[in-house]
């Protein structure tokens, strides 16, 4: 059954090849669309899941609304005395650690000056919250 199925097909080619190749053609390009989205969908889910706790790992942002409820700005940060009064107030929060930006800063070592970009400011537990197994 399959061998007439195929062979069909490969006569229905050869007779009418102008069509065919659309056909195939659009076919490869739907399915190439298909994976390439696929994988970006993939990669998009699979983003900062690289502890094993990221289920149990949130980030507060805050986000600023008029009075009608419409955001109007939204911010990946919080100021930083934020951390320890979510601990206190809720007891459901394990771990509390910060990291602060500040930008580009010069440090010494020794008789030489480094200039380093994008540097932050973190808490002491910042790895420990990172590799830990709550």
């Amino acid at each position: 059954m399959i061998k007439n199925y195929l062979r069909s097909a490969i006569r229905n080619i050869t007779r009418h090849k102008f069509i065919s190749f659309i056909n195939i053609f659009g076919l490869t390009i739907g399915l190439t669309c298909c994976m390439l989205i696929l994988l970006y969908i993939v990669n998009e889910l699979s983003y900062d899941r690289f502890n094993t706790n990221a289920k149990d790992i949130y980030r507060v942002t805050r986000s600023f609304n008029t009075a009608d409820g419409v955001q109007t700005l939204h911010l990946g940060a919080v100021a930083p005395p934020f951390g320890p009064l979510l601990k206190n107030e809720f007891p459901d929060i394990k771990k509390v650690t910060r990291i602060y930006p500040t930008g580009n800063i010069v440090m010494r070592y020794k008789e030489k000056l480094l200039t380093e970009q994008n540097t932050y400011f973190a808490d002491e537990n910042f790895f420990d919250f990172l590799a830990s197994k709550q």
